[in-house]
Formats: C-alpha cells, sequence, structure tokens
C-alpha cells in the first residue's frame, strides 16, 4: 500500500495520490448517500398536507390506523388543491402506508387518555359516549369528513418513513 494521505493543507496542490484519495472519499459518501435514500426514502419535503380520507381499529376504539393522500394549497383560489398530480403526490391506505394520530399514540383498551387528556374510562365520562377517530362524523364510526392535516415523515425502530399527525379526537354519543 503506500504511505498514508495526509490532510490537505490550505495553499497546497493538491497531487495525484491526494487527488484519488479525494475522490475515493467523495464516491464512498455519495455510495453511502444511495443506499440511505433506498432505505429512508429520497430528500422530499418531510412536511406535508394530507387529507385523511378513513380510518380502521388498531385498539378497541381507542387508537386508528388512517388512510389519506396528500394535497397542496391552490396558490390560485387559496383553497384546497386535490388535483396535484404533478407533485406525484403521496397516499397511504389503512393497510399499507397508514398515518397514526400521535394523540392516539399511547390508547390501549384498558387505558384510554387520549391526547386531548379526556379519560374515556374515567368513572364520570359519559356511558354512552365514545372516543371518534378523526374524521367520523355523530355517533357512527363511518368515516364522513375528509379532515386535512399536518403530517409529517418520521422514522420508526427499523429505520422506515412512517407517516403521522397529531390531532386530538372527538368525543360523541348520545345524551
Amino acid at each position: 500500500m503506500g504511505k498514508p494521505v495526509t490532510p490537505y493543507r490550505a495553499g497546497e496542490i493538491l497531487g495525484a495520490r491526494r487527488m484519488n484519495a479525494t475522490v475515493s472519499v467523495v464516491n464512498r459518501l455519495a455510495t453511502e448517500s444511495d443506499a440511505r435514500k433506498r432505505r429512508y426514502g429520497s430528500s422530499r419535503n418531510d412536511i406535508l398536507l394530507a387529507k385523511v380520507t378513513g380510518h380502521a381499529d388498531i385498539t378497541a376504539n381507542t387508537k386508528w390506523k388512517y388512510s389519506w393522500e396528500e394535497v397542496a394549497i391552490s396558490s390560485k383560489t387559496s383553497t384546497l388543491d386535490t388535483d396535484i398530480d404533478a407533485l406525484d403526490p403521496r397516499t397511504g391506505t389503512t393497510t399499507t402506508d397508514y398515518a397514526l394520530n400521535l394523540c392516539e399514540i399511547n390508547n390501549t383498551a384498558a387505558d384510554a387518555i387520549g391526547g386531548d387528556g379526556v379519560d374515556s374510562d374515567g368513572d364520570d365520562y359519559p356511558a354512552n359516549f365514545k372516543r371518534r377517530p378523526i374524521g367520523s362524523q355523530g355517533t357512527t364510526d363511518t368515516h364522513a369528513v375528509d379532515v386535512v392535516v399536518v403530517m409529517f415523515m418520521v422514522y420508526d425502530d427499523m429505520g422506515l418513513k412512517r407517516p403521522v399527525f397529531s390531532q386530538p379526537n372527538a368525543h360523541d354519543g348520545t345524551c
């Protein structure tokens, strides 16, 4: 092997050995960066607007997985633009790339104090009420309202991107 290449000093002319060592380092970093992009996704903006389009139960009426689609604000009308095909909008279903609501993340069937601070298992919680998934309306859990949320892409424990948002749940029932 030859002698190790020492760090570059200001004003020094790069010789062939030093130039080759520099190119090797740059190539290694580029390869690592490409591998990181393949694993974690591109450097595309990880904060987006998304419309919640449905839900499926994870834990007995306390936690759901949500289907969603990316949306944008129209620059012409200051309203929601759902036709953003040019942007290659991201989406998720309740089985693939589903979003999680951080206000529900710690809820279990036995302990459901959501991000809104309401203890739906507490003694003073109305008997005919329950926490509702985002986008449900009235006393049913049927998806009825496409709520727009600020969504973040975060990395899970496996290094994969996971869409999350934070929206307090509504509570509804009969009196």
